[in-house]
């Protein structure tokens, strides 16, 4: 008779989220595991920032506020040895990602007007171009008349959660140029 004593500890991966920037309008699915070769696994939890998440789980990164986010994974195996590891990632705004939130707004119906839609990418577009051309101030001014527009337009042609993350977007790109 041959007995074995597992003192080693679940090994895990964590393959998404990575240690980098995402963008606020994308969608991010989640993929980590754990194994044991010794006495096998127990148990797996993992929570995004304190709220417990499953790997494959499709996060809106609009659910989450621009800045850093921390995913924990807990492992434990059949004989108590636990493992734990993390990673933290940031979500962030840039002028081509404010453009694609209002795009999926406005293909959401959270921007019912097409006038209001062109009017808003106008003022992306322009503080993109300014920003090209090396004119950062030109580039602040267009999301500051951007983010004026918006507020204007909240709870009329602007779903007001829609309006909050676009002028957070904004925000961000403005507060990254200066």
């Amino acid at each position: 008779v041959t007995f074995g004593y597992d003192s080693i500890a679940p090994v895990i991966t964590i393959n998404a989220p990575a240690v980098q920037a995402y963008l606020h309008p994308d969608f991010l699915t989640l993929d980590f595991s754990a194994v044991d070769a010794g006495s096998g696994m127990k148990s797996i939890e993992a929570n995004l920032d304190g709220t417990t998440v499953t790997s494959g789980q499709v996060i809106d990164l609009y659910t989450l506020s621009l800045g850093d986010h921390t995913l924990t994974v807990r492992a434990v195996d059949n004989v108590g040895n636990e493992a734990s590891a993390s990673v933290t990632f940031s979500i962030s705004a840039t002028i081509q990602s404010t453009i694609a939130g209002l795009n999926r707004f406005y293909n959401e119906g959270k921007i019912d007007k097409k006038g209001i839609f062109n009017s808003l990418t106008k003022e992306l577009e322009g503080a993109q171009a300014a920003l090209d051309k090396g004119q950062t101030n030109a580039a602040i001014n267009k999301l500051e008349a951007f983010i004026n527009e918006v507020e204007a337009q909240s709870w009329k042609h602007i779903a007001a959660d829609a309006a909050s993350l676009l002028i957070a977007d904004a925000r961000w790109g403005i507060a990254h140029l200066k």
